[in-house]
């Protein structure tokens, strides 16, 4: 969308190189010696002269010159008061006051004073491309613009109420097309107009351009192998501190997408455990015969869980640390001197990493910890390492 007022293409500004005794008039163009009238059906720039007053001064008379081949004539004006406003065609320009007395003589001459008109362009956007940053999408952060009239000396930001964010690159191609680069970093949600403004105080103003999110939250889906290690109870004390192999979970997990400290969501995990001397690594053939043995003693069980996630992203989500705590429902399943069926409660927490290794895929990494309350409460540690796919 498009500026509502539209200024014609070429308009004229007043750039004054003037000595000290030059006073610069302060204006809604800051104190640049000039403003712009919008009062008739165009804007019009209006250049404004002014010098020192003379308390006994009836009347000013202004002798302006332009250059061209040698300094010329241009126009002479009378003013009652120590400033004259006018519009001036570009161009080098310079001009001296002449003073008359309360009596109308001629009094004294100023030296000649320099300034320059030069021309300003009204820029203009025509179409921008994307018409939004998604944050949670990790794309560059490019914006196109084609117009006219994006010079050099432009300044292009993204404005709203609230923020004005800056490119950290421009790179023109002519005075038709501009491309931005943006700190992925520095990104604030919010709706925005993008703003050129052009030397001179000309601007433009597109509006529409999102900054936000594609989607409320991030859904992951995970596949781990999580190694099973007693630490206390009565699996513990069968089997000891050995480690045991046959156990992954599965899981999905919904995180909430916005940019903040910590991102909360929920997760929803299966995970299936098969313990057994059998299947505790050995190097020992004796050891392995042994394990034999025993194998009639063990125990498969599966943990259903749910756990609140808060998650800290690091480099625009190539790696997150995610904290976990929740519990759930076991359906233990024993045999030989475990002999047992039953369903227990179990309550859980791990910390795990996840690093990007190509696109949405990445690696997990982390540690589980649970605790299960029953006849017999026993407690796992699990090593985690497996794959997480983001949508």
């Amino acid at each position: 969308m498009e500026d509502t007022r539209l200024l014609p293409p070429l308009l004229l500004i007043a750039l004054f190189l003037l000595p000290a005794s030059l006073l610069c008039a302060q204006n809604n163009s800051s104190q640049s010696g000039y403003h712009i009238d919008y009062s008739g059906n165009e804007p019009r720039f209006v250049q404004r002269l002014e010098w020192d007053a003379d308390e006994y001064a009836l009347h000013y008379e202004l002798e302006i010159q332009v250059l061209k081949n040698a300094y010329e004539t241009y126009r002479i004006d009378t003013a009652k008061e120590n400033f004259i406003e006018l519009s001036l065609p570009p161009g080098q320009y310079r001009f001296n006051v002449t003073t008359y007395d309360l009596l109308a003589r001629r009094t004294e001459t100023s030296d000649w004073m320099t300034f320059t008109v030069i021309a300003a362009f009204q820029p203009r956007i025509e179409r921008v491309a994307p018409e939004a940053f998604f944050m949670d999408q990790k794309h560059e952060r490019i914006l196109h613009i084609a117009g006219a009239h994006i010079l050099n000396d432009s300044v292009i930001y993204l404005k709203n109420e609230e923020h004005h964010i800056f490119p950290l690159q421009v790179i023109n191609a002519g005075d038709s097309r501009v491309r931005l680069i943006f700190d992925d970093e520095k990104l604030i949600a919010g709706n925005y107009n993008i703003v050129i403004e052009n030397p001179g105080g000309l601007n433009f103003s597109y509006s529409g351009f999102i900054i936000g999110y594609k989607k409320p939250m991030d859904v992951f889906m995970r596949m781990a192998l999580v190694p099973a290690i007693p630490i206390y109870g009565e699996i513990f004390d069968f089997f000891g501190p050995n480690i045991f192999l046959l156990c992954s979970t599965f899981g999905f997990e919904a995180i909430s997408s916005k940019r903040s400290s910590f991102n909360g969501g929920l997760e929803v995990s299966f995970t299936t455990y098969m313990i057994n001397n059998v299947l505790i690594p050995r190097f020992n053939l004796d050891e392995i015969v042994m394990s034999f043995t025993n194998a009639e003693t063990g125990a498969f069980f599966l943990d259903a869980d749910v756990n609140l996630s808060f998650q800290k992203r690091f480099h625009n989500m190539r790696s997150a640390l995610t904290f976990r705590a929740g519990g759930g429902l076991t359906l233990f399943g024993g045999y030989g001197e475990l002999e047992k069926v039953d369903f227990i409660v179990h309550l859980n927490t791990n910390v795990t990493a996840i690093i990007q290794l190509f696109d949405i895929f990445y690696l997990d990494v982390g540690v589980d910890c649970s605790f299960y309350f029953s006849d017999i409460p026993f407690g796992l540690i699990k090593p985690r390492i497996g794959f997480v796919w983001q949508f």
